[in-house]
């Protein structure tokens, strides 16, 4: 419920978000905040080409941009803790995403859970913190799930691990998973 109204509001309190962030160059704010703007605007697929098409940055303005690490973590613990109720549970769950060719990282065969049976694609494991009041999720953190397994583990047991890992930050919001 932050993004509604007025994009100079939506910009508004995106800045006030980034400026929590801290470390950030005038130039990355104001970049930020436009994809951010680009992003809920945005109709058709996210991607760099139809970024340059709606946006007012080149292609590879955008890549270039997007290959700059940022504490995504950070900024989203910041939305919750600003625009939340305070009572939180945390959910994680695993999303397919359709994918071919033959140079994509992580391509592997995932359960597509629309089609009902295992698919080509790429796979993110979601942590969330759902919002009991406010009756929404809040995206919390993403990673995505190696093609290959390694020998000593299972899908299952690197979604734990996912949930171990973020564990100090998770139980800033919730014991309850």
């Amino acid at each position: 419920h932050f993004l509604h109204g007025k994009s100079g509001r939506m910009e508004t309190r995106i800045r006030q978000l980034l400026k929590k962030l801290g470390g950030l160059s005038n130039a990355r704010t104001r970049f930020l905040i436009h994809v951010l703007v680009l992003f809920v605007s945005l109709r058709g697929r996210l991607n760099f080409l139809n970024m340059e098409r709606y946006g007012i940055y080149s292609e590879k303005t955008y890549r270039r941009h997007f290959e700059e690490p940022l504490e995504w973590f950070m900024l989203n613990r910041h939305v919750i803790h600003e625009y939340g109720s305070g009572r939180y549970v945390i959910a994680a769950d695993a999303s397919f995403y359709p994918k071919s060719g033959k140079h994509t990282p992580h391509l592997g065969n995932f359960w597509n859970g629309c089609a009902g049976k295992a698919m080509q694609g790429l796979e993110g494991h979601t942590l969330a913190v759902i919002d009991l009041d406010l009756h929404t999720a809040f995206h919390l953190h993403t990673q995505q799930t190696p093609g290959d397994l390694p020998d000593d583990k299972t899908r299952p047991q690197q979604y734990v691990q996912h949930i171990i890992d973020h564990s100090p930050e998770l139980r800033q919001f919730s014991p309850y998973v």
